[in-house]
């Protein structure tokens, strides 16, 4: 009797560990896609020459957006003369 119990005992932990393996893997595949869906939109992003987001100077990503002089540029309202569109001359402020 004892014997028995202790067989059923054995195989209802191996059917919970089983389960408990399958939630695992499900969640494995989820959490990969999730990743890919990620790295892709990502991907959209030009970061910088080499340097991470944290490392850029956001004064010189300003300078690659600007238009030619005089020209407005289509992204920031700013002209490459240093006056935005308004005439008000910028700050290094963006």
């Amino acid at each position: 009797e004892e014997i028995a119990r202790s067989v059923e005992s054995i195989s209802t932990a191996a059917r919970e560990s089983a389960a408990g393996v399958t939630q695992v893997s499900d969640t494995a595949r989820r959490l990969e896609g999730l990743s890919e869906d990620l790295q892709g939109r990502l991907s959209q992003f030009e970061v910088g020459r080499g340097r991470s987001a944290s490392e850029q100077d956001p004064v010189e990503a300003d300078a690659r957006e600007e238009a030619p002089a005089g020209e407005p540029s289509r992204s920031n309202g700013r002209t490459g003369d240093g006056e935005t569109r308004n005439g008000n001359v910028k700050t290094g402020t963006p």
